[in-house]
């Protein structure tokens, strides 16, 4: 429990980190949270004062002037709120972006043989949802729960000094609450972590549907595929419809001692009035003070349920952080790639199976060599290790005479074009496909990489050219188009 507490310490330090140059803004807003407080106050004042003056003398002017007042700081409040609202949701934004982009940043640090290993759409809806509701919780926790917190503090304090016989009643609910909603609360914690991972479950099995939806059909899996993923709605519904149900025992316990708070002070209180000792316009006041009291009270616990979970979604996504995996490669020096290309005495494998053993070739700029094999005999290895994917276990790779290890791998990768066996194309155009990672483009160089690759074969009888649509994985063209448009983009 220690080290679990421990660890969550240390993600909301993490995170908190992102939240760096906007701290200002934090405080700032935590001030107009207290600065909001007042107004309130003020017209709990206001309301005392209205009935115990204006109504009470039968003075119609005073009670339209105290209506008045009450009014203009109603609207000074709302304007206070907007206002530290838009700048924790401002910084807030701000910083669950540059926690995404380090999240992103960080899945291209890992190596390609973590990601051959790993459930890539779990590791996808880990990202995405879990995210998502880190977003909610940063908006829960700075924009409804500590604002409500200060504000309830003021109330506090001003319902202490109006009597403070009915604030030692109103205080003795207070214990009562958290007793008999601890239980619940609890049970809403563990639910919540079920229905996290029911969600993320059933998000996965949806991305594996899309994906797979020729082999579905192939297989003709529908039903099978209907069911498997029918379990998973199964387990989103029991989950959902307990956490909804614990919420409302929550808020039903929650708003009972509430009511049954009211009903005491109403009865002390009113024996308070009768006996002179306590007038009908502080009374309101009170029941006022309380009832706003009860509103904020009300705030904070609604986003309880969004604040649980995204504890846990901020553990689950520290988790990612802390994956102890990098890329073979960490060399900084930039070089002008020649074309040679030399692998000394390498050896490879993946698992327990020696892929390679001793390899050893050059190759010099302008040379065409062809690596024939069976199956598995390594010919994608070679392009794999040269690419930098791998590390080889012993052996030396490589470039222009110079080790991998001091070259800056993703520069290196710009001067070399490749063409797989299965060209890897996403849902876009054949533009789009061809010119993916760069920036701006060359017209004539696309034009050139376009005629030399023979796209424009095909693309000439298509109305939208190289506009057109290809459709996820290119599945609206051909084997040997997609082939083409892979040669071009290497181009």
């Amino acid at each position: 429990m220690k080290r679990d507490y421990r660890k969550n310490i240390q993600a909301w330090k993490t995170y908190l980190k992102y939240y760096q140059g906007h701290f200002p803004r934090l405080l700032a807003s935590i001030l107009m949270s207290a600065i909001q407080a007042a107004p309130i106050v003020a017209v709990i004042y206001l309301i005392r004062l209205a009935f115990d003056q204006a109504i009470n003398q039968n003075n119609f002017s005073l009670l339209i002037k105290y209506g008045l007042i009450i009014f203009l700081l109603s609207l000074f409040t709302a304007a206070v709120t907007l206002l530290s609202r838009y700048i924790t949701i401002k910084s807030s934004q701000t910083a669950i972006r540059r926690f995404r982009t380090d999240l992103l940043t960080l899945c291209f640090s890992y190596s390609r043989s973590f990601y051959s290993q790993t459930d890539i759409s779990k590791l996808h809806s880990s990202i995405v949802q879990n995210t998502h509701r880190l977003d909610s919780l940063s908006f829960a926790v700075i924009s409804l729960m500590l604002p409500s917190f200060i504000t309830s503090l003021g109330i506090l304090v001003i319902l202490g000094i109006y009597n403070w016989i009915l604030f030692l009643i109103l205080l003795g609910f207070i214990p009562l609450i958290i007793v008999l909603s601890r239980p619940t609360g609890r049970q809403i914690r563990s639910n919540a972590q079920r229905h996290i991972r029911s969600f993320d479950t059933f998000s996965k099995g949806v991305l594996f549907m899309l994906q797979m939806m020729d082999l579905t059909r192939i297989q003709a899996a529908e039903e099978y595929e209907i069911e498997r993923q029918g379990k998973n709605l199964e387990e989103i519904e029991r989950t959902s419809g307990r956490n909804i149900w614990l919420r409302t025992i929550y808020s039903t316990v929650q708003n009972t001692l509430g009511l049954m708070a009211g009903i005491v002070i109403m009865v002390v209180g009113g024996a308070f009035v009768i006996n002179g000792s306590l007038s009908v316009g502080e009374l309101i006041s009170f029941f006022f003070g309380v009832s706003v009291l009860r509103r904020y009270q009300s705030s904070a616990s609604s986003a309880l349920p969004v604040v649980i979970a995204g504890n846990q979604a901020l553990n689950t996504l520290m988790e990612i952080t802390e994956i102890k995996d990098h890329r073979p490669y960490s060399g900084q020096k930039k070089i002008s790639f020649h074309g040679k290309v030399s692998f000394e005495n390498v050896s490879f494998q993946y698992t327990d199976d020696l892929i390679l053993k001793d390899i050893s070739f050059e190759m010099s700029p302008s040379d065409s060599i062809a690596l024939v094999g069976p199956n598995g005999s390594g010919k994608s290895t070679v392009l794999n290790l040269l690419l930098g994917f791998y590390r080889p276990q012993a052996g030396l790779v490589k470039i222009d005479d110079r080790k991998l290890d001091e070259l800056d791998i993703i520069h290196l990768r710009k001067q070399i074009g490749v063409v797989t066996q299965n060209p890897i194309q996403f849902s876009g155009t054949i533009r789009e496909n061809i010119t993916y990672g760069y920036s701006k483009i060359d017209r004539e160089l696309l034009k050139q990489a376009v005629e030399l690759a023979l796209v424009s074969e095909f693309t000439k009888d298509f109305s939208h050219g190289l506009d057109t649509f290809i459709g996820e994985g290119g599945t609206l063209l051909s084997g040997g188009q997609r082939q083409k448009i892979a040669i071009a983009r290497a181009i």
